[in-house]
């Protein structure tokens, strides 16, 4: 395969291509807005088996880049059984068309990699025209179909023919060329990579899809060899047996599902005609209940006849009819029922049929699944986090203050469930007079960092939801006290800044109000400000309040800060929101409900826990423990249900 006869000579070239290219790293800082050919690799090349890297292509690497690394992060947070769950319930895997990543997984799982061991270089920026050309080249040229994280090109290419109607004999043999070569690889390196779970899963057993495009190519000896070619690696592998097999079961079904249907559209045929011939009579009568017209109908062939009978008798003997619809009707119901019997002795051997050839077709499956899936135990950030913090842009100058905040999530939220965003981590750098200065970073205590801390369930959102179609893969939501809450620190935020739950377990946690007090002691009104926000202002603005700092007058400086460095200098600045507006949002106009609902909590917590806020029955309420000053916030019923501190755990 070009020339390649060993893992090391791949391993080799990759790494020239990393040294090469090490100025065009891709990372979530980086601006590589471009269409080109990539490479993940996972910086771990102790494998005597596997070369970790893929070639991707893509009309924008930066935006590729991010999908890819959000998949492994999201991956990184669920729990063993959950992934297994996720892999092994279902006849097709949750993850089917999206092993990429679990390829990846699986590999940085059994080799104890961490997050900073995923990496991703730009190896060429090409014309969106070339880049099918581009990446199977580079493919071929590394064996990244054998040794990494590649599909089968055949496969890939023949995808892409399957979108067509009609092709050239010369396209077509083209890509017969392309399986033969892949069969060659196959058998070289069948031990090597994924290379065996590729041809079990996704190597094409059959190319009849052919003919659909072109007739004359089932006429061409390069066709006739392929064929040939195909089955004889079938047969090596063994593979011929589990196919003939299943074949076998499917013939079977398909066969006794053709008198089947012939009995069904038999059965409906007499149906419908006795339906027209009542619909007629009810006319005549000038009956016009629909109720009693499907009665009638279904008291002949559903379970519950006799109650349908009766309920259809009474609405005759209501209308002061005599007429014995089932005297009149005799020989037609005689025909239904009839016809009605013949589908039903052929129902049962159809779907025993049926399943047992999906159970057959599901354990293979569930076989070759085992393939990609991680061979060890892991917990939720097995990978630990990527901690590649932006370091503080900083200026020196009098008397000025360098701000960074990473906050939770984007606060954006879209559908039932709620997202409240929290700062997770404040960095500041101080430059006082006399050249003095203050470097501080802290770890934020609040709602979320706490949940970090104590372990969220993280599951993937559309796995269990009803009537959703086409479900999104490596979509995390956390499940707290069995309850789905958003209000963690999100995968795309964890994108931007590498914190994670994992960051948080070694990690001291300070109260925002601190952090403020102590900023409030080095300031004045002098002193200027420089803020860094990986959330918007507006977010920011959400976390504060979250806080109950809004009104804090270093949080009022912050909303100030953030607003100047968005406007124009030609533009007027318009004065901040007061916090009386906040304060307009926040008080109940129903007093007395407040604090009836505040009296119950007292009551129920001997007075441990009081209620600072209180919206709604509909709306969360912010709690505080008497005891340690922790405040959180939650669903009302839910808080009266289980009432504790997070913190302390002493109501």
């Amino acid at each position: 395969m070009a020339g390649l006869d060993s893992i090391n000579d791949v391993k080799s070239m990759v790494n020239k291509l990393i040294e090469d290219h090490s100025g065009r790293e891709i990372t979530p800082n980086t601006n590589y807005n471009t269409s080109g050919i990539y490479m993940i690799y996972i910086d771990n090349f102790t494998s005597d088996k596997i070369v970790p890297i893929y070639i991707g292509q893509s009309k924008d690497v930066q935006k590729r880049y991010k999908v890819h690394l959000s998949e492994i992060l999201s991956l990184n947070r669920l729990s063993y059984e959950d992934y297994y769950n996720y892999f092994f319930y279902k006849s097709d895997s949750f993850y089917e068309g999206r092993f990429k990543s679990s390829k990846i997984f699986k590999f940085m799982i059994e080799n104890s990699c961490t997050l900073s061991d995923f990496r991703v270089v730009l190896l060429e920026e090409v014309e969106t025209e070339e880049l099918d050309k581009k990446e199977l080249d580079y493919i071929q040229q590394l064996n990244a179909s054998f040794f990494g994280f590649n599909q089968l090109n055949s496969f890939l290419a023949a995808i892409k023919l399957h979108h067509l109607k009609s092709a050239e004999i010369n396209e077509l043999d083209d890509f017969l060329r392309l399986v033969q070569k892949d069969i060659k690889g196959i058998y070289f390196y069948y031990d090597y990579g994924f290379t065996r779970f590729n041809l079990e899963h996704a190597f094409l057993k059959k190319l009849f899809f052919l003919s659909d495009l072109n007739i004359k190519i089932g006429d061409t000896m390069l066709f006739k060899e392929v064929n040939l070619e195909i089955k004889q690696l079938l047969t090596h592998y063994r593979l011929d047996f589990q196919i003939a097999e299943i074949q076998q079961l499917e013939d079977n079904w398909r066969w006794l599902s053709e008198p089947h249907e012939v009995a069904v559209g038999e059965y409906n045929k007499a149906f419908a005609l006795l339906a027209n011939q009542v619909k007629g009579k009810f006319k005549e009568l000038q009956f016009y209940s629909k109720k009693a017209f499907e009665n009638f109908l279904y008291s002949i062939v559903k379970e519950e006849k006799e109650t349908l009978k009766g309920e259809f008798l009474k609405y005759l003997e209501k209308k002061n009819c005599s007429i014995d619809f089932y005297q009149l009707f005799d020989q037609q119901i005689a025909v239904v029922v009839e016809r009605l019997e013949e589908k039903e002795q052929r129902e049962k051997p159809v779907a025993d049929a049926y399943n047992k050839f999906q159970e057959r077709k599901a354990k293979f499956k569930r076989e070759r699944y085992k393939m990609i899936f991680p061979s060890i135990h892991f917990s939720p950030f097995f990978l630990g986090d990527r901690m590649q913090l932006a370091p503080l842009n900083i200026e020196e100058g009098v008397n000025t203050i360098h701000i960074q905040l990473f906050i939770s999530n984007n606060g954006r939220t879209r559908g039932y469930y709620p997202k409240d965003p929290f700062i997770v981590r404040f960095d500041y750098c101080y430059f006082g007079d006399s050249g003095r200065k203050v470097e501080k970073q802290y770890y934020i205590e609040n709602e979320t960092t706490l949940r970090g801390l104590s372990g969220i369930q993280y599951i993937e959102k559309d796995f269990d939801r009803m009537f959703v179609f086409n479900p999104e893969r490596f979509s995390i939501t956390g499940l707290i006290d069995d309850e789905i809450d958003n209000s963690f620190i999100s995968v795309l935020a964890e994108y931007k800044h590498g914190i994670n739950d994992y960051t948080l377990k070694d990690k001291k946690l300070v109260r925002l109000e601190g952090v403020l007090d102590e900023l409030q002691q080095l300031v004045n009104d002098e002193t200027e400000f420089v803020l860094t926000n990986t959330e918007s202002k507006g977010c920011l603005e959400k976390s504060l309040f979250n806080e109950q700092l809004q009104g804090h007058s270093l949080a009022v400086k912050l909303l100030e800060t953030g607003k100047r460095r968005k406007r124009s200098k030609k533009k007027t600045e318009k004065v901040p929101k007061s916090p009386k507006k906040i304060d307009k949002v926040k008080v109940d106009p129903k007093i007395r409900r407040a604090e009836a609902f505040r009296g119950k909590v007292l009551a129920k917590s001997n007075n441990k826990i009081d209620i600072v806020e209180y919206i709604s029955s509909k709306e969360k309420v912010t709690a505080k423990c008497q005891d340690c000053g922790h405040t959180w916030k939650k669903r009302s019923d839910h808080l009266l249900a289980r009432l504790y501190c997070l913190r302390c755990d002493k109501a």
